[in-house]
């Protein structure tokens, strides 16, 4: 049964508390969000989301301190108070290399939960909260527990979207972890590893000629689509297709997940593991679904045979 969430968008001041009420819409999980401005204002989103990348609900660091996500469902109009703090423990325990200079001759240093590197940009940082990567679930499993003070872990993926647009990035857990040692990417891992061809395009409309676009082509374990419509400050449609690979492969987020605010803003983001299945939403969508009916069929013709085979001794 479909939740009633608030939903509205505005901007709050310094020392007031941050909150909206003026619309309403129905999800699976009513969601806020707010983001400071360099000015100290906060601005401040609630919405309807399905099919969430959060594995757990509450209030979560979106990979910065100045960035909250709270997540609930319990009942309706959930996320009705005003933003809180994040519910995780977050002790900024590990220091990382903090430099944005596009070299990795790095000598500033900050504390955070996790350290990112970005090898297109060789942007080197602190993550907060819980580690957070594109089409990935956040949660703790995405950075396993370090074994000793001398160990690390890391979780890289690798986007091409667009029409020339690549991505590597990295999360890793240790310290000074987002050197540029970590992202050399070990070639064993790719072995037994199955690879589809994927669309690898843009298409920006106004919001009134929704298009998809089908002029390129890639190879990654995952096809993936990201969807952006707004009504808000003006009318557009973007369309981004492309191919995803990751260290980490079974905590990609398969299927679509959705937030929405109002009519004014959408944001949709599907992975989906057959050839050319990010053609547009619906295939994204019916791919996922497909995949899990075969699976669950594959499970019952195995099951079955052998609870009959017990009860016929």
């Amino acid at each position: 049964m479909a939740l009633l969430c608030y939903t509205c968008r505005g901007l709050c001041y310094q020392n007031s508390k941050c909150n909206c009420y003026t619309g309403m819409c129905e999800g699976d999980y009513c969601f806020s969000i707010g983001e400071y401005t360099e000015g100290g204002a906060m601005s401040v989103e609630k919405g309807c989301a399905r099919k969430p990348t959060m594995t757990s609900v509450g209030c979560e660091y979106q990979g910065k301190p100045t960035r909250l996500l709270c997540l609930c469902n319990g009942t309706n109009f959930c996320n009705e108070n005003p933003l809180s703090e994040a519910s995780g423990s977050n002790n900024h325990a590990v220091s990382c290399y903090d430099c944005q200079s596009g070299s990795y001759d790095c000598s500033k240093q900050c504390r955070g939960d996790y350290c990112l590197l970005d090898t297109m940009t060789k942007e080197q940082s602190c993550g907060f909260g819980l580690p957070i990567l594109p089409f990935h679930y956040q949660n703790n499993e995405l950075l396993p527990p370090l074994v000793d003070s001398t160990d690390q872990s890391v979780t890289c993926a690798s986007i091409a979207y667009g029409d020339n647009h690549q991505q590597f990035i990295c999360a890793c857990n240790g310290s000074y972890c987002n050197n540029r040692m970590t992202a050399r990417e070990d070639p064993w891992t790719r072995i037994g590893k199955r690879y589809f061809t994927c669309y690898k395009c843009q298409s920006v409309t106004d919001g009134y000629g929704q298009s998809a676009c089908t002029n390129g082509t890639c190879i990654g374990e995952f096809c993936v689509l990201k969807v952006r419509n707004s009504n808000w400050p003006k009318s557009v449609y973007v369309h981004t297709a492309g191919c995803l690979n990751s260290s980490r492969s079974a905590l990609v987020t398969t299927g679509c997940n959705q937030r929405w605010v109002l009519d004014a803003k959408e944001e949709i983001d599907c992975a989906c593991r057959t050839d050319l299945c990010n053609a547009d939403l619906s295939s994204a969508s019916r791919s996922h679904a497909e995949k899990m009916m075969n699976t669950h069929l594959t499970l019952l013709f195995i099951v079955v045979p052998l609870v009959l085979a017990y009860f016929t001794k």
